[in-house]
């Protein structure tokens, strides 16, 4: 008799335990939505212009980068800079930090120049990082606008070259 209660029992209990384990199974949610106020993408615009003279009489570099690194230094040839990237969350780490810093440093030896000539040494920049949330929402992070101009008589060139390094750029954004 015993076995005759325990069989159905025992098939009852092993019905039970089987959809106990299927409804444990993996959920079909989808993951949480993203915070819709975090970035996703950083993007960072740079552009410089720099007036002939400048080129003539200094040697023009520029470096930037992210974070702590050292960046990419190059020398600029020509007038006018620029530089665009974005940073996509989706590829690589956000940066924490982007930094571009220009330089002039005097040639050696310097060019002939005519005495009575007045040169014109200007610079002038635009700045630019955004950030993009998770909802395409393009968010101002930082901004910086410079323009500046130094006319100089040819006869007074050499005290302004006598002065070392000049620099035109120098711009750093922490992103948070």
């Amino acid at each position: 008799m015993n076995k005759f209660i325990f069989k159905p029992f025992a098939t009852l209990l092993c019905m039970v335990m089987s959809l106990g384990l299927t409804a444990c199974g993996d959920d079909d949610e989808k993951d949480a939505p993203a915070n819709p106020t975090e970035l996703k993408t950083v993007e960072v615009s740079y552009k410089v212009d720099i007036t002939p003279d400048y080129l003539a009489y200094y040697d023009v570099t520029v470096t930037y980068g992210t974070d702590d690194t050292t960046g990419t230094t190059s020398k600029v040839t020509t007038d006018s800079w620029s530089f665009n990237q974005t940073f996509d969350k989706s590829s690589v780490e956000l940066p924490k930090k982007v930094f571009c810093k220009m330089t002039a440093t005097p040639k050696n030896p310097a060019p002939a120049f005519d005495s009575e000539t007045v040169y014109n040494f200007g610079s002038s920049y635009a700045m630019r990082v955004n950030g993009v949330t998770n909802t395409n929402t393009t968010t101002p992070i930082g901004y910086s606008e410079y323009s500046h101009s130094l006319n100089v008589k040819g006869d007074k060139i050499q005290q302004l070259l006598d002065r070392g390094e000049r620099i035109l750029v120098n711009f750093t954004q922490e992103i948070k």
